[in-house]
């Protein structure tokens, strides 16, 4: 993957700013302690312009930038001045007449809303330098030499989804643990698939066994590659990017330009000292560390030896700090944070087991204590974002490459005939079936829906809380019953987990038998007829859920998980 500066864009617009006079005599402040702002602050200087302060909404980040027991980095001096960094609201207010403010953000809208809501004007005293928005236009115009037609997002998928097949195969094959995590994991539990709005896959590894992966990619040189702080440079971010070389991918995130091939993320998970107290002590330093190394990453495009030197050590420093403790050893893990404030330490027993999910038409495998880290991570995760943040933040375009023909993409593949093909479509299952029982003279149709997922992280319980709930509806005289379950549920719960599988089965059928003719189960292709016949839903969340909720019927979300 090849890396590059377009700092070029905001420079343009930074001088359009100045052309104006809006700057002189003024005391500057950039709304944001982020790349851009950094970057920025960098061009001014050179200009002859001092900054006077930054501002940002993020308070952690606000104290870090001001904690003098940390190094100051190139972006917090001007000559020997230190530059302040303040909350918008907190700035100095005898100098309220003199500030300019300069802004480069994808909530530029909110951002100047709120200097709006403070007195200070769009075009008077606030500027965007360029804009992201308008980023987006120039960058999606532009084609990498050599390249076919854009993949459409169906395209982008296949080959996303295909990575991920191959990375779980090459860990099955080596004994190496690999989970998916992040919006894929949320988006396997709330979708059963991608979220709607969102574009990439995220996996997880603890640290050692994800250097074990990279080491066996790259001596296979084939149709993948990786992209990581411990193997290339330069490389910002301590995630391990998954190239797939049969394609070229040209992403953009102002001020670095990334061309290479699709990517699926890795994220290594470090351990950490036992003590609570001592691991928050020590994911703090993480943190310092790696705000460090971004900044001095994007600020300087031709770094001089000195700084290529202190990037170099804080690299290796943070790359030690993920394999200073044996995950399986540890109570509490971590990523890398990409900015203060976020958490990123989770209790290692959520890792402890794996799950298997069910993600667009294949079954992958992410932590069973999934639960737990969601609420960790993204609170009520069950719950959909405000419609105007329902919008990809990665910024992308995704090309086939021009000499690379279908059937070689599928001579590139490894051969998988001897793996366990656990595909959810090739899954066959041997199943009661019947038709969807009308509602009729006051009855109704309630769809019943289970889960895998939750037998693979609650075991017992999750029997407990079916047989519960198959009580609860057998009670229900006047309500139709139709039950639905994930193909791969049986065959897999009979494989992995006998004793769970055995109590499952016999309370399904029970149920079934004792409560004829209003009960009914159905495979699940049969979905998209059951979310129009049935009147209701309740279960396990998961894609089905969210097809009643777009049809405005009742939907009830069942918990084995009852905190």
């Amino acid at each position: 993957m090849k890396s590059k500066y377009m700092t070029w864009i905001l420079f343009e617009a930074i001088d359009a700013i100045i052309a104006k006079g809006v700057l002189d005599n003024k005391k500057i402040v950039l709304f944001g302690l982020n790349a851009p702002a950094f970057a920025c602050k960098q061009y001014l200087q050179d200009k002859g312009y001092e900054i006077y302060a930054y501002v940002d909404n993020n308070g952690a980040a606000v104290g870090l930038f001001n904690d003098r027991t940390v190094e100051p980095t190139f972006h917090h001096m001007i000559g020997s001045r230190r530059i302040e960094a303040y909350s918008p609201g907190g700035l100095p207010n005898e100098y309220r007449d003199e500030y300019v403010f300069l802004l480069y953000s994808k909530y530029e809208g909110e951002m100047l809303a709120q200097l709006a809501s403070m007195g200070y004007e769009q075009g008077v005293q606030a500027f965007v330098m360029g804009g992201f928005w308008k980023t987006e236009e120039i960058m999606k115009s532009y084609v990498p030499e050599g390249t076919g037609a854009v993949l459409d997002w169906d395209k982008e998928k296949k080959h996303q989804i295909e990575a991920v097949k191959y990375i779980q195969r090459l860990c099955d094959r080596h004994g190496l643990r690999v989970y998916i995590h992040y919006g894929t994991l949320i988006g396997a539990v709330r979708h059963n698939g991608y979220i709607p709005w969102d574009d990439d896959m995220d996996l997880c590894m603890p640290t050692r066994d994800l250097n074990k992966l990279i080491d066996i990619i790259r001596e296979e040189n084939g149709r993948y590659d990786v992209y990581y702080a411990a193997c290339s440079k330069p490389c910002r971010h301590f995630i391990a990017k998954i190239e797939d070389k049969s394609t070229l991918m040209h992403q953009w995130d102002i001020p670095i330009e990334l061309v290479g091939g699709l990517i699926v993320d890795i994220f290594p998970l470090g351990g950490m000292p036992g003590d609570y107290n001592e691991a928050m002590e020590f994911y703090r330093e993480v943190t310092r560390l790696s705000w460090e190394y971004d900044n001095l990453v994007v600020e300087f495009p031709s770094a001089s030896e000195e700084i290529d030197r202190r990037r170099e050590e804080l690299k290796n420093k943070i790359l030690d700090y993920l394999a200073m403790y044996p995950f399986e050893e540890s109570e509490y893990v971590f990523t890398v944070p990409d900015k203060p404030g976020s958490n990123r330490v989770y209790p290692r027993r959520i890792w402890d087991e794996r799950a298997p999910f069910r993600f667009e038409r294949e079954i992958f495998y992410g932590p069973a204590g999934y639960d737990e880290f969601l609420r960790i991570h993204y609170g009520g995760y069950m719950e959909l974002p405000p419609e105007n943040r329902r919008v990809s933040i990665h910024r992308n375009k995704v090309f086939a490459l021009a000499n690379v023909t279908e059937n070689e993409l599928e001579d590139a593949k490894n051969d998988s005939s001897k793996q366990k093909n656990d595909s959810y479509e090739q899954i066959n299952v041997s199943r009661a079936h019947g038709n969807i029982p009308l509602s009729k003279n006051g009855q109704k149709t309630l769809l019943y829906y289970i889960s895998l997922s939750d037998f693979w992280a609650y075991g017992e319980r999750a029997v407990l809380k079916l047989k519960s709930s198959l009580a609860t509806m057998a009670n229900a005289q006047e309500l139709n019953i139709v039950l639905l379950s994930e193909e791969s549920l049986e065959p897999l719960l009979s494989e992995d987990k006998p004793s769970i599988y055995k109590e499952y089965i016999s309370s399904i059928n029970d149920f079934i038998n004792e409560n004829q003719p209003r009960v009914v189960r159905i495979p699940l292709g049969q979905q998209e007829r059951a979310t129009t016949m049935c009147d209701a839903f309740y279960g396990a969340p998961g894609e089905i859920m969210w097809e009643f909720m777009n049809s405005s019927k009742p939907v009830m979300v069942r918990s084995v998980d009852c905190r």
